[in-house]
C-alpha cells in the first residue's frame, strides 16, 4: 500500500474524504482498514511509520477489513443500511425531484427531523443533490446524483429480495416468538 499515513487506526490513501474530530481531513479508502490479524509498523525508506499490511504476510481479505472497528466502509454500511435511506433513494429513484413535503409524504412515517437529518447526510455523502430556488419563500428540491443512483440500483435489488422473502421472514418471526413463549 502506498501514500502517507497518520498515527491514528486510519492511513491517507485512497479516494474518499472524511473529516477526522472536525479538525484534520484525510483521504481514506477500504484499503486503510487495518490489518488486526498481525499489524505492524514496517517502516520503508522514505515512509510514514505507520501501521501498514506487511507484503510479506497474507493481507486481510475485504471482508476480515470490514471487521475492523476503524474500517472507514463502515460508514458507507451505516449509510446504506438505514431504513430511511433505502426509502429516500427509492422515492427519488421512482420519482425523479421532490420537494420536502413531497418527500415526506412519500415516505410514510418519517418524521420532519429525521427527514431533514437523513437528507443532509445523504447530501454530505454526495447521494443526493439539493438545489435552493430562490422564491418567496425558498423552495428547496432533492434529487439524486449518479453516485445516487448508483445506491437505488441495490437499493432496488434489496427491495426486491424484501418482497421475495417477507413471507419468510414472517414464518420464522412467528416461530422464534412461539418458541419463546413456551419457553418461558
Amino acid at each position: 500500500m502506498s501514500g502517507n499515513a497518520i498515527e491514528a487506526p486510519v492511513s491517507v490513501t485512497g479516494n474518499m474524504t472524511t473529516a477526522i474530530s472536525s479538525v484534520v481531513s484525510v483521504k481514506i479508502s477500504s484499503s486503510s482498514c487495518r490489518n488486526v490479524r498481525g499489524i505492524t509498523n514496517m517502516q520503508e525508506e522514505g515512509t510514514f511509520d505507520a501501521p501498514r499490511f506487511p507484503v510479506e504476510t497474507n493481507q486481510a481479505t475485504d471482508a476480515e477489513k470490514l471487521m475492523d472497528v476503524f474500517c472507514p466502509t463502515r460508514h458507507v454500511i451505516g449509510r446504506i443500511g438505514d431504513k430511511w435511506t433505502i426509502l429516500i433513494i427509492t422515492a427519488l429513484d421512482l420519482d425523479g425531484t421532490l420537494r420536502f413535503t413531497q418527500l415526506r409524504n412519500r415516505v410514510g412515517g418519517i418524521t420532519q427531523k429525521v427527514l431533514t437529518t437523513a437528507l443532509r447526510n445523504l447530501e454530505r455523502d454526495g447521494l443526493v443533490h439539493r438545489e435552493a430556488i430562490p422564491t418567496v419563500p425558498v423552495t428547496v428540491e432533492y434529487s439524486l446524483t449518479d453516485f445516487g443512483r448508483s445506491l437505488a440500483t441495490l437499493a432496488t435489488q434489496i427491495r426486491d429480495w424484501s418482497f421475495a422473502n417477507i413471507d419468510r421472514m414472517i414464518t420464522a418471526n412467528t416461530d422464534y416468538d412461539s418458541r419463546a413463549v413456551t419457553q418461558s
